[in-house]
C-alpha cells in the first residue's frame, strides 16, 4: 500500500495517483514488466507489506528491531520428526545387538547370543564413540590389556595424596583420616579402605562405610574419566596399601573377582617403585613388569582375567611403596 500510494510510472506518458477504487495492497497503475499489478504479501517477521516477487529476498536480510514498533513475536512452527529410513533402522538395531554381545561377553549371567561376529571390546568402542578432550595416552602396554601411565599424577600431586594418607595433611580434611591397619590379607602389608566393601568369603558387595576419599574426588577421579580405557567405569571403592621392606611385606599371587567388579582395575604407585610380577593362569608363564612412582597401571582384557599379580618382597626397589587401588563394583541385593 505504501509503494502504491508512492508509485508513479509512465504509461502512455500519463501519470495517476491512487484512488478510492484502488484495490488495497494494489497498484493502480503497471509498472515494469507489470510487477507492480501482483499481489502483495505481509513480511512474518516484520509485519511490512512488499510485492510477492520481493518477500523472499526481503525476508532473507529482514532486520527487526529497528523500532519497537516494529518487534513482533516469531510464530514457533512445530518441528515433525522425519520417519527413520530403513537404513538407519538397520544401524540402529545392529547397534543395540553390538551391546547387548559385548554385555554377554563380560557378564556370565546373561544368555548366550546368537550372534556370533566378532565383539568389539568395549573400550574400543568408547574410543570410536566418545569424544575425549585431551586423551591421556598411556605409556607403554607390556601385557596385553595391561596400560601403563607414568607420571600420571605431578610429584606436588603426589605430596598431597601421601599427606591424605597419613594424616599429616590440612586440617580441612584430617576428619578423613582412617588410621592404617596391618593386614595378613594376599601377603603381609598395612591397609586401609573407602567406599563400598567386596566381601570376597560371602561374595557380596555391602554399602559402604566411608565415602570416597578427597584425594580421590578432586585429583584422580578427573584424570581418569581422560582415559580410553577407563570410559563406563566410575570407582566406587579404593584401597591403599602400604609396603616396608623392612617389615618384610609383599603381595601373593592372586586374580581380582572377576563377578564382583567390573573389568577395568586402576592402581597407581607412590612413594617408591617395584617390579611387578604377572604369571599366566594357564601356562605360567611369567613376566616382571617395573611399575615406576606417580604410575598408574590400568588392568583390562587378558591382563585383568588371564594373569595373576604379585610382588615378592625382594622386588620392593624402594624403602617404602604405597599403592591406591580403585573399582567400580556394583552393590548385590
Amino acid at each position: 500500500q505504501a509503494h502504491a500510494e508512492s508509485c508513479r510510472v509512465d504509461n502512455d506518458n500519463e501519470t495517476d495517483d491512487t484512488s478510492e477504487n484502488t484495490p488495497s495492497g494494489a497498484c493502480k497503475k503497471s509498472c515494469a514488466d507489470r510487477i507492480c499489478t501482483s499481489r502483495f504479501e505481509t513480511c512474518p517477521i516484520c509485519n511490512a507489506s512488499f510485492p510477492l516477487h520481493q518477500i523472499e529476498s526481503h525476508a532473507d536480510s529482514c532486520s527487526v528491531g529497528a523500532t519497537d514498533a516494529m518487534k513482533v513475536e516469531r510464530k514457533t512452527v512445530p518441528t515433525v520428526s522425519p520417519k527413520p529410513s530403513p537404513k538407519q533402522e538397520n544401524n540402529a538395531a545392529a547397534i543395540q545387538q553390538a551391546d547387548q554381545d559385548t554385555a554377554r561377553a563380560t557378564d556370565s549371567t546373561l544368555p548366550p547370543s546368537n550372534n556370533t561376529s566378532l565383539i568389539i571390546p568395549w573400550w574400543k568402542q568408547a574410543k570410536q564413540q566418545l569424544h575425549i578432550q585431551n586423551p591421556i595416552e598411556p605409556s607403554s602396554q607390556p601385557i596385553s590389556g595391561l596400560y601403563l601411565f607414568e607420571n600420571f599424577i605431578t610429584p606436588q600431586e603426589e605430596a598431597i595424596i601421601l599427606a591424605e594418607l597419613d594424616g599429616t595433611c590440612s586440617q580441612y580434611y584430617r576428619h578423613e583420616y582412617i588410621p592404617w591397619e596391618h593386614s595378613t590379607f594376599n601377603g603381609s602389608s598395612r591397609g586401609k579402605r573407602w567406599g563400598v566393601h567386596c566381601n570376597l568369603r560371602e561374595a557380596r558387595v555391602d554399602p559402604p562405610l566411608h565415602g570416597m576419599p578427597h584425594f580421590y574426588t578432586s585429583i584422580l577421579y578427573p584424570k581418569l574419566q581422560q582415559i580410553v580405557q577407563m570410559q563406563g567405569c566410575i570407582p566406587n571403592e579404593a584401597n591403599a596399601i602400604d609396603y616396608r621392606r623392612k617389615s618384610n611385606h609383599w603381595l601373593s599371587s592372586h586374580v581380582d573377582h572377576r563377578r564382583l567388579s567390573k573389568e577395568p582395575i586402576a592402581n597407581l604407585s607412590l612413594a617408591g617403585d617395584c617390579y611387578m610380577t604377572f604369571t599366566h593362569t594357564k601356562t605360567a608363564k611369567q613376566q616382571k613388569v617395573l611399575l615406576k612412582r606417580r604410575t598408574l597401571q590400568v588392568l583390562t582384557g587378558k591382563a585383568r582375567y588371564d594373569y595373576a599379580h604379585a610382588i615378592e618382597h625382594s622386588d620392593l626397589l624402594s624403602e617404602r611403596r604405597v599403592s591406591v587401588t580403585m573399582r567400580e563394583s556394583p552393590l548385590t541385593k
